[in-house]
Parts: C-alpha cells; structure tokens; sequence
C-alpha cells in the first residue's frame, strides 16, 4: 500500500513539474492554443480582445486560463452559440468574458463534468440566457467555485444549475464568494444564483458569502434559489433593490441559514434568518459596482 500512495505522489509531482505556460495573443486562435497545451498547462492571456467565432471545448485536465501580469484579455463571444464548453477541471483567472449581447451562455457544461471549476477575479457581462450553467438538464458537475468576480448586464441568470433527473445533482457543490451581481434580468421561475437538486441522493450544498446583488429582476423566486434537497449557507452579504420587489428570497425548500445579511427594499421570508438587517446599503457609486 505504501509503494502504491508514493508511486502515486510521484505521478502527480511529475505532472505538476511539467506543467507548461502557452503565451497567447490575441491575434491568435485560443482553440489552437488549447490544442498545444498539455494537462496542467496554462494559457497566459495577453491584454487585448479575443474573438471567439466557435464553441471552444476544454477537455484536458486541470488547464488554467489566466491574464498575464497587468493585463486585461477580453474574452468576446461573436454569435449565439459561441461559448467555453467545460468537461474537465478548468481554472479562469482575471480574464473578461463579453456575450456581446447575442451568445446566449459564456461558460456551460453540457455533458458530465468531473473534477473542480474555479472562476476567479473575472468579469462576465452581456450574455443573453445564462452566464455560467449546465446547458443540459441532464449533465452533471462535482464542483464550481466562483471567487472575487463580478456579473453584469446580463439577461439571463448569472449562476444557474438545473437538475433533470432524481438520481444525480447538476452540481455537487457550488460556491459563490465575494463577487458583485448587478443589472440583471432573469425568468420569473428563477433565481440570480440557482441551484437545484436530485430528490433521491445526499443533498448537494450552495455556499454563499460576501456577495453584493442589487437591480435584478426575478419577479417570482428572487436572488438566491436552493432547491429541497440542498443545504444552503448565506452569510455576511447584501441584497437590495430588485426591479420588482421580489415574493421570496432565499428560496429554501430543505436546511438553509442566511447570517448577517442586509435586505433592503425587499422580502426575505425563505430560510432561517439569524442577525439579519434591513436598511438602505447607501451604495457610493451603484452604477459602477461600487
């Protein structure tokens, strides 16, 4: 058993130290770049804007897509289908992804999808359905941890995961954290962050902290949406000012807690509410995230 962990220690070293970084630039085509890379790999992103006219699909293991030093690389989505499409761990970095108003998802998973997904210090805007989803009812994810990133602008929901069976969850475990979620517009059947859950299996789990959400539209659920089979944790975040004032919040069919949460011009009947507040956030520049 001990010759077994170490030759497998030994394997993943060698694959860590081999790792290499493919310098991209905009000129180029990220689908080729993808297709010199190697497990483990990373894309360095040049500033500037990159074109994307096809579906990339990102199928090797533990790739990293991310800016290089000082740079801003805009990912822009030309065309309805244009999309990220995710199957293996992937790691997004500081990168900007733009649906440019016509691509209807920026990062979807449409089969199953194992390992973990980190997006990372991004920006998503102007997508026309969803931002980051499983396309399909019926693919799966074990887990995605979005951190420090901001959506906007967007037609759809920014974070939505949609169950089609009883027997597999769309996604394990999601987390969302210290990311800011504005001017937004969403279906009245669901919620900015969405997370459903097979009925027949241990319950997946929605992490929420430090969010900042305000002028959204989703008449009917509200912000955060979990289903009846998730365990769901919202702490330390603010909600305020959706379009239309909202019939639930935090829509919790199963466990849920929502701590040190901020509503404001809204409800907020769902979930077990401990030290919540209300009031005006007195935002210093909304328009702008700030």
């Amino acid at each position: 058993m001990k010759k077994s962990i170490f030759l497998l220690a030994a394997l993943v070293l060698s694959i860590v130290s081999n790792a290499a970084i493919v310098n991209c630039e905009p000129a180029g085509d990220l689908a080729w770049y993808l297709s010199q890379a190697q497990p483990g790999d990373t894309l360095l992103l040049a500033d500037g804007t990159y074109d994307e006219a096809s579906v990339v699909t990102f199928n090797k293991e533990g790739i990293v897509v991310k800016a290089a030093e000082g740079a801003k690389p805009v990912i822009s989505f030309i065309g309805t289908w244009m999309k990220f499409e995710l199957t293996a761990s992937t790691t997004f970095d500081g990168i900007v992804f733009d649906g440019t108003s016509s691509a209807n998802y920026l990062l979807s998973f449409s089969a199953c999808a194992s390992g973990t997904f980190k997006i990372q210090n991004c920006e998503l805007k102007n997508w026309a359905f969803w931002a980051v989803s499983n396309e399909f009812k019926a693919s799966h994810v074990d887990s995605v941890i979005i951190n420090n990133c901001l959506f906007h602008d967007g037609l759809g929901a920014p974070v939505h995961f949609n169950s089609g069976s009883a027997e597999k969850h769309a996604c394990d475990y999601l987390e969302v954290t210290n990311s800011t979620l504005y001017n937004l517009t969403t279906p009245e059947w669901v919620g900015m962050i969405h997370l459903d859950a097979a009925a027949d299996i241990e319950a997946n789990q929605l992490v929420v902290d430090h969010i900042t959400m305000y002028n959204f539209n989703a008449s009917e659920l509200g912000g955060v949406v979990s289903s009846a089979n998730t365990v769901l944790s919202m702490t330390n975040s603010i909600i305020a000012n959706p379009v239309e004032k909202t019939t639930h919040f935090g829509f919790v069919y199963g466990t849920g807690t929502i701590d040190h949460t901020l509503f404001y011009n809204m409800t907020n009947d769902s979930g077990t509410h401990t030290n919540s507040l209300s009031g005006d956030p007195k935002f210093v520049d909304a328009a702008n995230a700030n």
